[in-house]
C-alpha cells in the first residue's frame, strides 16, 4: 500500500466503523493513521478484503492484529493452492511443455527456490509436504514483490531452451497452466528480445564480435560483459540470464 491509496484505505474503515463499534478510548483518526502505517506492506485490495471479512464476522472494529491475522490466513491459503498447481503441472507438463502459471508470486517462488527444471527433478512423494514450507516462504514474499514484469513471462520447455542454446529462435507454445489452454502469441511479450537472444547464443562462443544491434551490447555490458557473460553461461542459469536480458535490452 502506497501513499495514493491512502483515501481508498481510510473511506474503507469509515465504512467499517459504521458497522462495527470502535472502543471508547479509541481516537477514529488517530487509528486510521496508525493502521495506514503499520498495514503498507501489504497490498490495498488485499487489506480491503480482510477489513470487509473482519466487519462480516466481529462487532467490534478492525485493529491491527486482526487485519494481519486474516491476511496472513488468506497467503498461507493461496500459497497451498499454488503449490499444488505446481504439483500437477510437474505430473501434467514437466519440462516437456512451456507454461506459465496464473500469478507472478508463484513464479517468483519457483525461482528462489531453484527454478522449475530442477524443482521438477527434485520433487518427491516424501517430501512434497516438506518443500511446500519452503514454497510458502518464497510466495508471500513473492506477493509482496513480484509482478509479471520482473518476473519469468513463463517457463520454457526443454527443447526451447536447447533451440536457444543453440542459437535457433524456437516456436513458441505456451500453456496456462490453470486452463490448459496454448496462450496465444499476442498475449505474450514481444519476440525481438528472443531473436536477439538466439543470435547471441550462435555467436557465444567467438572471443570477440559485433553484434548488428547496440542495444545488444549495451545489455551484454550491464550483465558483466562478453567474457563474464559467457563463462557463467549454462543450462542452469539461462532462463534468468535470459530474461535478465531481455529487461536490460528494453530499457535502450
Amino acid at each position: 500500500m502506497t501513499e495514493n491509496d491512502r483515501k481508498a484505505f481510510y473511506d474503507i474503515l469509515d465504512i467499517a466503523n459504521d458497522l462495527t463499534i470502535l472502543p471508547a478510548e479509541k481516537d477514529l483518526e488517530r487509528t486510521k493513521k496508525a493502521l495506514f502505517f503499520s498495514l503498507t506492506e501489504y497490498p490495498l485490495q488485499l487489506i480491503i478484503e480482510a477489513i470487509k471479512l473482519h466487519c462480516k464476522a466481529n462487532k467490534f472494529f478492525p485493529m491491527l492484529a486482526d487485519i494481519a491475522t486474516v491476511i496472513e490466513g488468506k497467503i498461507d491459503e493461496r500459497a497451498t493452492v499454488a503449490w499444488y498447481q505446481i504439483l500437477k503441472a510437474r505430473l501434467k507438463y514437466g519440462v516437456n511443455k512451456s507454461i506459465r502459471f496464473s500469478t507472478p508470486a508463484t513464479h517468483f517462488a519457483i525461482d528462489r527456490m531453484c527454478g522449475w527444471p530442477k524443482l521438477c527433478d527434485m520433487i518427491t512423494d516424501s517430501n512434497a509436504s516438506y518443500m511446500l514450507k519452503d514454497f510458502n516462504v518464497f510466495y508471500r514474499l513473492g506477493e509482496k514483490l513480484a509482478a509479471w514484469d520482473n518476473v519469468c513471462e513463463y517457463f520454457p520447455s526443454s527443447d526451447e531452451r536447447y533451440n536457444l542454446s543453440m542459437g535457433r529462435l524456437p516456436k513458441r507454445k505456451v500453456y496456462d497452466v490453470e486452463t490448459g489452454r496454448v496462450i496465444p502469441d499476442s498475449m505474450l511479450s514481444s519476440i525481438a528480445p528472443i531473436a536477439a537472444w538466439a543470435l547471441v547464443m550462435r555467436e557465444r562462443r567467438k572471443k570477440c564480435v559485433k553484434f548488428p544491434d547496440p542495444a545488444i551490447h549495451y545489455a551484454i555490458a550491464q550483465m558483466g560483459g562478453w567474457e563474464e557473460f559467457c563463462f557463467t553461461l549454462n543450462e542452469d542459469t539461462q532462463t534468468k540470464k535470459l530474461e535478465e536480458f531481455r529487461d536490460r535490452k528494453s530499457v535502450v
